[in-house]
């Protein structure tokens, strides 16, 4: 309803009120450019105490209230934009930075090693986890590792996990843009890229519907060109003990595409030295088989003398 309701004597009305005592009501709804946002409810000891008078002067304090209420909306707003703006950029500036120490001479293993610490630095994750694909043997090999002990960053390093059970955990329900966020009950359904066995120090926010549950894992899987398995980068152990929202999500998207890129033009230069180096082989044999057919002609000359 979007009158006012005034309620004279709660003993002999409809209405039923919690507040104990009161004898008398009045409900006042609270609008947003003509939309209700909120009500206000206000009770008497008295019998018929709001009065046409004291109704107007509600109703004008209510009016005000709309207005202070939509201000306060639309700071909140554009507050909440200034400061994903702010973020994106500083995501940008991060993965520019990132780049520049990745070099044309740098390794792969070096460069995803680089890419691990920026990830966990701007996603807010303390465990990060890039594995390779391995396409003769159809698994994921961990190519780069950030938040474990020396120790169980050994054992971790040795597991590899087959490409099919991995897409057990990018079904649809789990998706979410590009990633999948798979929670604890589904990890517990299926298996986790992060071990189990291992103990590491949640943040667990107070009464927060967005708390990231032990067990949970995001995954980012990433594909060339030809939607063809590159690899996946999956993290842990949120610094804020969140669930991702979509700003980091997409933030992390961001740097595992470029994960992506430097995979690929990785693969791409070794399949062209493969290529220069069949190439150098052929001219070698090439050369090799035109100084065999020079020297024929001597040999038939020498063989000549000799038969002479």
């Amino acid at each position: 309803r979007k009158e006012a309701v005034n309620v004279g004597d709660f003993s002999s009305s409809a209405f039923y009120s919690d507040a104990e005592g009161m004898r008398s009501g009045l409900v006042v709804p609270i609008s947003k450019y003509g939309q209700p946002v909120g009500v206000l409810r206000l009770f008497s000891r008295k019998r018929n105490y709001f009065d046409s008078l004291i109704q107007d002067l509600i109703q004008l304090l209510v009016s005000q209230t709309g207005v202070t209420l939509a201000n306060i909306w639309e700071y909140s707003n554009a507050a909440r934009r200034t400061s994903l703006l702010t973020d994106q950029a500083q995501a940008l500036n991060h993965l520019l930075h990132t780049r520049k120490q990745i070099e044309a001479d740098t390794s792969l293993e070096e460069a995803i090693g680089i890419l691990a610490e920026a990830i966990g630095e701007i996603s807010q994750f303390e465990v990060v986890m890039i594995f390779k694909y391995d396409r003769q043997y159809k698994m994921l090999k961990p190519a780069a590792l950030k938040g474990y002990s020396p120790e169980d960053e050994q054992v971790v390093s040795e597991i590899f996990h087959p490409w099919e059970n991995v897409l057990q955990l990018t079904r649809p329900e789990f998706q979410r843009s590009r990633s999948y966020y798979v929670s604890h009950e589904h990890t517990a359904e299926h298996f986790s890229l992060v071990p189990d066995h291992l103990d590491f120090d949640y943040t667990v926010p107070l009464d927060s519907d967005d708390s990231w549950i032990p067990g949970s894992q995001l995954l980012l899987p990433i594909y060339d060109g030809q939607n063809n398995p590159l690899g996946m980068v999956a993290v842990d152990v949120p610094r804020d003990g969140l669930a991702p929202s979509d700003v980091r999500l997409e933030m992390l998207e961001l740097f595992a595409a470029e994960v992506g890129l430097v995979m690929e033009r990785s693969a791409k230069v070794a399949e062209l030295k493969e290529q220069i180096e069949l190439v150098e082989t052929k001219i070698m044999q090439a050369e090799a088989q035109a100084q065999a057919s020079q020297h024929m002609p001597h040999l038939e000359v020498l063989l000549q003398k000799d038969l002479e």
